[in-house]
């Protein structure tokens, strides 16, 4: 059985992202025409030995109010 990581001790900042949307968010953190982490508005946390991969569904985004969003597989939902 799948049991997803408990929100927020079992996650790891990635990075700090400044957009005007969540979905501009998941934009700006995905490999579309570069690496992500190349990307205006973006500053990457690096993690000794660790490569940064795409958003995607179970990726956290805090937003601007402290507010926690889980990415699904249709949407964003608060957690």
């Amino acid at each position: 059985m799948f049991k997803r990581p408990l929100f927020p001790e079992e996650y790891e900042p990635v990075a700090a992202v400044e957009a005007d949307s969540i979905d501009e968010v998941f934009e700006k953190t995905n490999h579309i025409t570069q690496n992500w982490e190349n990307n205006k508005g973006v500053i990457a946390l690096h993690t000794f030995g660790k490569q940064h991969r795409s958003t995607s569904v179970g990726d956290v985004v805090v937003d601007d109010s402290n507010k926690p969003l889980i990415c699904a597989s249709c949407g964003w939902k608060e957690i």
